[in-house]
Formats: structure tokens, C-alpha cells, sequence
């Protein structure tokens, strides 16, 4: 999870806890909440993630990438709002 001034970016899968297994902490979907709880939208990037942290001074998402190899990923928040699904 991580937070910026305006935005609560959470992770989701979509599975149970019992269906996921050792992989619960891997997530397809990151969801996209306003300040006040109410669902924004979600984003599915092309990458697996494993976690997140807001970058305030220049306003990106860091997400780590699964794989192989660890990958550092930055999402500029601005194209991740013209992107969403559900808005």
C-alpha cells in the first residue's frame, strides 16, 4: 500500500487467501482509492508487482517486479490516471 496527497494505491489479486498459497503477496491488479475511501479505479500493469511506495517530490509509483530478477518499475502517476478501468 502506499499513499499520496490525493490517493491510496492498494494491491489485489482477486484470490482467497487459501487460493493463493504462498504466492498472496503477488498481485495482478492495483486498485486506486480517493482520500476518503472510495474507489477511484484500477490499473494492471504488464508486470506482476510485489510491492509499492510513493515517490512525493516527483509523484511516481515505485513497484518492485516480480520474476526472475528483482526489477525497480516507476509509474508516473499522471499516466496511470489516463490509463484506469472503471472510471
Amino acid at each position: 500500500m502506499a499513499a499520496s496527497d490525493g490517493h491510496i494505491y492498494v494491491f489485489y489479486s482477486g484470490k482467497s487467501f487459501d487460493e493463493a498459497g504462498l504466492l498472496f503477496d503477488h498481485s495482478e491488479y492495483l486498485m486506486i482509492f480517493d482520500r476518503d475511501g472510495n474507489p477511484v479505479g484500477y490499473y494492471k500493469p504488464n508486470v506482476p508487482l510485489f510491492a509499492i511506495c510513493y515517490g512525493k517530490q516527483d509523484c511516481v509509483l515505485h513497484g518492485i517486479r516480480l520474476g526472475e530478477e528483482a526489477k525497480l518499475i516507476k509509474f508516473e502517476i499522471f499516466l496511470l490516471k489516463k490509463n484506469l478501468i472503471g472510471t
